[in-house]
């Protein structure tokens, strides 16, 4: 079955003849998601958070502004950069919108067709590796209808992490193997959009397992590559310095998150110093391993009594909860593949994915099996592993390429001697009926499951005969024909469960278009009723709902689903409910202040200050240094502290969006002033246009003193850089891409001879 390889980014003409064996397949595999297109079905989990995430960072892009900031949850918070801003697929959503797609199908498409992206990557990179189209074919076709392509509406990071990693991978192989300045700028670029995507440390950890095995099987070959690679820097200085130096500009995104958390977040809102008890229990469950025929299950079968005792209760390629994050699902075909070629001979880049699979495995395995622990307690950046089971994808990838490594060998074997061919037959045939009994005891014998068992024995019968030695077009269309063939009963079963899971908030969240800042003086009234009859999963949603309509939460509070600032949360749990009448307000202007120290605060003393809205405010005097106010005014005629409404004379709010607020004040005396949304040490505030000093005011907010008469008060997040430092990488990112297509079509040009000459 040896068929010619050339380049994989060689374009021939007759390209455009060729595109309909991609197109289809992720036709069909639309049609089988269709309910969440038609919206019969929702979107749930994280990816309806990086949904309203998304689409809050878009929406304030297109209004200038780069947002850093949340003021609608939390009473403020941070607004993290985890989703790749540098990505260039985002701006496929703006452009379907203004193409009169709503916002919401924009972004199923979008998210859909970066997952076809990261499969042709993946295409691309198991044709370097398995020096095969047809079984390059079949690794793109597993993997699209696997559970990556099934959960893809339930969890994105999935695809968020793998797809730049694929890309990344074969730019990166592709470049060793050919030196061309294209592949090493594609390698940077997919970098970017790594380093800009919630936590690198999943693609480092990978990576590193990868360099770490080839470095050991082919120890041999890396002295002429590190010459290979030396030359290609001498020849290529300016070049090589010009893209290290945007790849480095990039990194402040990252960076400025963590300064952030580092700033007033981290230290007791999300701690970065895990037990390994918090993350291990974060893997990928034994179960899913046990639905099916993998050699995965075959492990855990002989494992351990327990194991054997309990597998009846689980069902083969069925009952996958839609909520549920961590399936593990493959086409049976593969499981096949693996099978039966188990005998043959393993050759080193056999092993080395043999070894690849395996280490994952038991990586994320992390609650059944020590190894994870191991890296967890030496290897420092393991502990900001929360979620283990991000591995997943990678896992998936991997098992499949070791599938196709061992079926390829074993196709090879069947043009030996005669006496070998009869032994391979025998053993293909065993591992068939083998299945059939499984699939017996499972009950899903007459199933797809089943036609795709004896469809594989019959492609094996036919290439044992040399019916496909000449044909080798139908051999690939056959078995293309049963990976799909199972995978679209899984895909609908899958389905129908998703079906019966709706949401209101959900539902109402899609009809939101572009959404504009909307202010209001007062935050909506908790109503605890209305959540006590959510669930955890509406909970989840109903927080971001707010993030999409960039409107005002009604003060619901819970960490688990943002990162308020310390001293927020801290506010929180020392009064509680009492706290939420003070919070509906957004500005309270005070005639005195009291100034204490962090370790003197009095929360009950404070507690009843700001519920009975007595006229003094505390300000927050850290031992840091800090210089007292100005002045500390004594007259408190007034008891209570005077709240602001919309239409008060002598206070208007004349810009609002996510980094700042400039209001217009009118007071016939001096007064303090209290923000409340939370306080962080990058926010900034100008009196006039000038920078007054901004006060941790009530523990958690910002004040600032007001001069008498008029004011024109600005308070500004301002980021390291400020919004013009996250423009500037925006720009010079979106530029190297630029630069990486215009590179790829001269390529394309040198590679095409012109009909006309």
């Amino acid at each position: 079955m040896k068929t010619s390889l050339k380049d994989p980014l060689t374009f021939k003409p007759s390209i455009f003849a060729h595109i309909f064996k991609f197109v289809f397949p992720f036709f069909l595999w639309a049609v089988l998601l269709r309910d969440v297109f038609q919206k019969k079905a929702v979107i749930v989990e994280d990816t309806f958070g990086i949904y309203a995430v998304v689409k809050y960072y878009l929406d304030n892009l297109l209004n200038g502004v780069f947002a850093s900031w949340n003021p609608y949850s939390l009473w403020g918070m941070g607004h993290v950069h985890q989703i790749g801003e540098c990505n260039p697929f985002w701006f496929l959503i703006p452009l379907l919108n203004g193409l009169g797609c709503d916002y919401y199908h924009a972004f199923l498409w979008t998210i859909s067709l970066y997952l076809f992206a990261g499969l042709i990557g993946f295409y691309l990179l198991a044709r370097l590796i398995l020096r095969d189209s047809c079984l390059a074919y079949w690794a793109f076709l597993l993997l699209m209808f696997s559970s990556l392509g099934m959960t893809l509406f339930v969890q994105l990071t999935f695809i968020l992490i793998f797809v730049p990693a694929v890309w990344s991978c074969f730019f990166l192989v592709h470049w060793l193997q050919t030196w061309k300045r294209s592949s090493f700028l594609g390698w940077i670029f997919t970098l970017i959009i790594i380093v800009t995507t919630y936590i690198p440390f999943y693609f480092l950890a990978v990576f590193l397992i990868f360099v770490a095995g080839g470095m050991m099987l082919y120890a041999r070959e890396m002295p002429p590559l590190w010459k290979g690679m030396c030359r290609f820097f001498q020849r290529n200085k300016i070049f090589v310095f010009a893209c290290l130096c945007v790849f480095l500009l990039s990194l402040w995104i990252p960076v400025t998150t963590y300064l952030f958390f580092q700033n007033g977040v981290t230290a007791q809102v999300r701690d970065t110093s895990l037990t390994f008890t918090d993350v291990k229990d974060s893997g990928i469950p034994v179960m899913e391993f046990l639905r099916d025929f993998s050699v995965f299950s075959l492990f855990f079968y002989v494992s351990t009594p327990e194991v054997l005792s309990s597998i009846r209760d689980f069902s083969a390629f069925d009952n996958f909860d839609y909520y549920n994050q961590r399936i593990f699902f493959l086409a049976a075909l593969a499981h096949i593949f693996l099978f039966v070629s188990f005998f043959q001979r393993i050759k080193k880049r056999t092993l080395l994915f043999l070894g690849y699979t395996l280490f994952i495995f038991f990586f994320s395995i992390a609650n059944t099996f020590p190894l994870y622990a191991f890296f967890f307690r030496y290897v420092f950046f393991f502990k900001l592993f929360r979620n283990i089971f991000y591995f997943l994808p990678f896992l998936i990838s991997v098992y499949i390429l070791w599938a196709l490594l061992q079926l390829k060998d074993l196709f090879s074997s069947y043009e030996g001697a005669l006496r070998r061919k009869r032994g391979i037959s025998l053993w293909v045939l065993s591992i068939h009926m083998l299945y059939f009994a499984f699939l017996w005891i499972k009950g899903a014998l007459f199933g797809a499951e089943g036609l795709t068992v004896l469809g594989s024995l019959v492609l094996f019968v036919l290439y044992g005969m040399g019916a496909f030695r000449q044909r080798k077009t139908v051999l690939c269309v056959l078995g293309s024909f049963l990976i799909i063939l199972q995978a679209s009963g899984v895909f609908s079963r899958y389905m129908k469960r998703a079906s019966l899971v709706q949401s209101d908030i959900v539902q109402e969240s899609s009809r939101v278009n572009r959404a504009r800042p909307v202010f209001s003086y007062q935050r909506p009234a908790f109503r605890k009723e209305n959540y006590q009859v959510l669930n955890e999963h509406e909970i989840y949603q109903q927080f971001y709902r707010y993030l999409i309509e960039q409107k005002d939460s009604p003060g619901y509070f819970s960490s688990v689903y943002g990162y308020p600032t310390l001293w927020t949360r801290v506010l929180y749990r020392k009064m509680g409910e009492r706290l939420r009448p003070y919070i509906r307000n957004k500005f309270i202007v005070y005639d005195s202040v009291e100034e204490v120290s962090e370790p003197d605060v009095d929360f009950q003393r404070l507690a009843e200050r700001l519920t009975l809205l007595q006229n003094t405010a505390t300000v927050i005097n850290p031992e840091s240094g800090e210089t007292r106010p100005g002045s500390v005014p004594l007259n408190t005629a007034e008891p209570r502290a005077q709240m602001i409404h919309a239409g008060q004379e002598g206070f208007d709010v004349l810009v609002f969006d996510s980094d700042q607020i400039v209001i217009r004040t009118k007071f016939p005396g001096e007064k303090f002033l209290v923000y409340n949304d939370s306080f962080h040490p990058w926010w900034r505030a100008y009196i006039n246009q000038e920078r007054v000093r901004l006060y941790r005011s009530n523990y958690a907010f910002k004040g600032v003193w007001l001069p008498a008469g008029e004011n024109v008060v600005r308070f500004q997040f301002s980021p390291p850089l400020g919004q013009a430092g996250f423009f500037i990488v925006l720009s010079v990112c979106t530029g190297l891409g630029g630069v990486f297509l215009w590179f790829l079509f001269r390529d394309y040009k040198q590679r095409i001879p012109d009909p006309g000459k």
